[in-house]
């Protein structure tokens, strides 16, 4: 019966999954200043889409209606636990946190969903040679204590980032920063260690978004939520709901919802049922076997429809003495079955890739020559026999619920050329924990936070990373991506982050699983809603028609 269901599994995958097509690169570039031409656009894969009626894809926000009834509450799903609400810890940068930080943070500038640099808390910018930015700031902004933001908060900002927030997302965008002044209250100097044309894209994540010092040294908790965004925190219990409130002094346009709550329901059936008995009026990510359900209904629900950059894989920890042996690490690529672990995973939702490249789905410069490792069981033991493997246990960690579903069918499949799995699930704030503390981590079925910019790979790649969970330090690739961002040849940057992603593919550093379409089911009656490419939706101007 088990192997039915394999072969079932394998022949629905074949049928269902989209493949990654082959990723190039738009020549276009938009900025907002004529001093600024380095914002490079991310590739143009296209994206696969559910199709029908009521299925939205895309990042623009539509306005409400005129004359109608909103609702003052919206109960929202998420699929992840909210457990760090803290841009600069390096366990604050999941989905779930993710998901609030766009209502309750603002960050100096944005980007669209078109890779476009928008101002935000800075109304403008300027910059002659990509190391040093003049920002000029909102004269009208407040925090939600109450203090005003001024030039002292973005200085603040890079202080914490440098000091607190090293290995968190935060701290890549702010991390090549050597001196920041304030030319007067509104007006900051920020200095760059080398030229770096992504920099004003790297600080548009939400993960780098202005934080108040003051508070977060007044209280350790809530504090870390103190922002000047649409909305504030009023209550939280971590790994449970986090809820929020409009706040009617936020200096830019006032949101329809009063009040918007995060709950976490980890089971996708439950957030189907939940969903369909009005409990809740959006969920993040049901099941499969659901999905289709809500896409007979256009009436009565809507599915905003999105593929995220974000990558599936394994981390192979290059510093245990197991599975820092590349001939180890070869058994495991090759005995793997990639399409049958993706749908089993995510189903529908799976987009198993055409080629081996650890990058972002649609990210720029992907590497599409680089070979996906397929299935082959006497290689896959002829590598684990030339390894010094002698069949010891294997721990393999997973913190997020695709990643959890799939544990019982990679150890069955590196079961079948020798290999003894444990499987240790938790949390996603656990897994990160431990695998900072403690260096002999051996698996982390986990996923990377590549964006459509080609710089995001440092997180995942640079020792100090805060996405490099497999201990990965390798010199040349330290050496290329510290300096592709200040080569202004496009093709010679190119060739650089190319050499990259064939670096890391050679050493089996991540082991590429699967890309994942992200539909959000919501009633038809909810709409404000921003549906974006890099993980960072906004729901700050969503709203419910109830008359």
């Amino acid at each position: 019966m088990k192997k039915m269901k394999r072969i079932t599994a394998i022949l629905l995958a074949l049928l269902i999954c989209v493949a990654v097509a082959a990723c190039g690169d738009s020549d276009t570039q938009t900025t907002d200043t004529p001093t600024d031409t380095g914002t490079p656009p991310a590739g143009n894969t296209p994206t696969p889409t559910l199709s029908g009626e009521g299925v939205v894809t895309g990042g623009d926000i539509e306005p409400p209606p005129e004359g109608a009834k909103f609702a003052d509450r919206i109960e929202i799903l998420t699929e992840m636990p909210l457990t760090m609400v803290d841009c600069y810890h390096p366990a604050g940068g999941g989905n779930g946190e993710r998901a609030v930080y766009r209502c309750i943070f603002d960050r100096l500038v944005i980007h669209t969903r078109d890779n476009e640099i928008l101002p935000e808390l800075a109304t403008r910018w300027e910059t002659n040679d990509h190391q040093t930015f003049t920002f000029y700031l909102r004269e009208d902004v407040y925090f939600h204590n109450g203090q005003k933001f001024t030039s002292q908060d973005v200085l603040d900002t890079i202080w914490w980032a440098q000091e607190y927030g090293v290995g968190s997302n935060g701290y890549e965008g702010w991390r090549d920063v050597v001196s920041s002044r304030a030319i007067n209250d509104y007006t900051v100097e920020i200095t760059l260690n080398a030229v770096n044309v992504d920099f004003l894209w790297l600080i548009s994540q939400s993960v780098c978004s202005i934080i108040n010092r003051a508070a977060r040294e007044a209280d350790s908790l809530w504090g870390l939520w103190v922002g000047t965004g649409a909305f504030s925190v009023v209550d939280q219990l971590a790994n449970d709901h986090m809820t929020l409130e409009r706040n009617d002094d936020y200096w830019g346009e006032a949101p329809t919802t009063k009040t918007i709550n995060f709950q976490f329901v980890p089971e996708m059936a439950a957030r189907a049922i939940m969903l369909q008995n009005g409990e809740a009026h959006m969920a993040m990510a049901v099941g499969p076997e659901d999905l289709q359900m809500f896409m007979d209904d256009p009436v009565n629900y809507t599915i905003f429809n999105g593929v995220h950059n974000l990558l599936w894989n394994l981390y192979l920890n290059h510093k245990n003495p197991i599975t820092g042996d590349w001939n180890f690490r070869m058994a495991v690529a090759h005995a793997l079955n990639i399409p049958e672990i993706a749908v089993v995973a995510v189903g529908i939702q799976a987009i198993i890739p055409s080629d081996g490249s650890a990058w972002g789905y649609a990210g720029e410069f992907r590497n599409t020559d680089i070979p996906l490792f397929a299935q082959d069981l006497d290689l896959a033991r002829d590598y684990l026999a030339a390894s010094s493997y002698n069949g010891e246990p294997v721990v393999m960690m997973a913190g997020i619920p695709p990643n959890i579903a799939v544990q019982d069918l990679i150890a069955e499949q590196l079961g079948e050329i020798g290999i003894n799995i444990e499987i240790y699930n938790t949390d996603n704030a656990s897994i990160i924990a431990m695998d900072q503390n403690n260096p002999e981590t051996q698996i982390i079925n986990g996923l990377s936070p590549f964006s459509g910019l080609a710089a995001s790979a440092r997180n995942m790649f640079l020792p100090t990373g805060g996405a490099n969970r497999g201990k990965y330090d390798n010199q040349e690739v330290i050496d290329l991506l510290m300096r592709a961002p200040s080569v202004a040849d496009r093709a010679e940057r190119e060739a650089m982050y190319k050499r990259v992603q064939e670096i890391v593919a050679e050493e089996v550093y991540m082991l590429p699983l699967f890309y994942r379409m992200s539909p959000i089911i919501a009633s038809s009656a909810v709409g404000g809603f921003a549906h974006e490419s890099d993980h960072d939706c906004d729901y700050r101007y969503i709203f419910m028609v109830v008359d």
